[in-house]
């Protein structure tokens, strides 16, 4: 793995609530999840129900956009592809308090499903703290400089 790949999983590791769209029907839709990174696998699982019609909406077209961000300088898009998993082992192992309290039913409710997503390219912005980002725009406006931010990179991911 590239050291922009480990940066990667690493952000998407502590950031963990994404934004995740599908699109189907000529619509594209958001919904916030909760993430469970595996990079030794590849893949980013998420615990989803059936309810929300996001099966319906893979069904038509696999590919998905996640979007990660810490509110002010970290930001990973990922597009990826994504397949339902209704392995009952996997889904237990993928359990948390969080989805307890969203499906009291357990994981063994049928209405559960994972969700299995294999990035094929990122896009990365890795910028300073909200302090020290205002005061390189404001040398900047001073100076007639383009602010330095960060990094921003495109990356491989499969």
């Amino acid at each position: 793995m590239s050291k922009d790949q480990d940066r990667i999983w690493e952000l998407v590791e502590k950031l963990d609530y994404c934004m995740l769209t599908t699109a189907a029907a000529g619509k594209m839709r958001a919904r916030p999840m909760s993430s469970i990174p595996t990079p030794a696998e590849g893949v980013i699982h998420f615990v989803t129900s059936r309810e929300g019609a996001i099966d319906e909406e893979l069904a038509a077209n696999s590919q998905v956009l996640l979007n990660y961000s810490d509110g002010s300088s970290k930001f990973v898009s990922i597009s990826g592809v994504a397949r339902i998993v209704e392995d009952r082992a996997l889904i237990k192992r993928l359990w948390s308090s969080g989805a307890q309290a969203f499906w009291p039913n357990g994981p063994d409710d049928p209405s559960i499903i994972a969700l299995a997503v294999s990035p094929i390219e990122a896009d990365l912005w890795d910028g300073s703290n909200s302090i020290v980002a205002a005061v390189k725009m404001a040398f900047a406006l001073g100076s007639g400089q383009a602010p330095d931010l960060g990094d921003r990179k495109k990356v491989a991911m499969g």
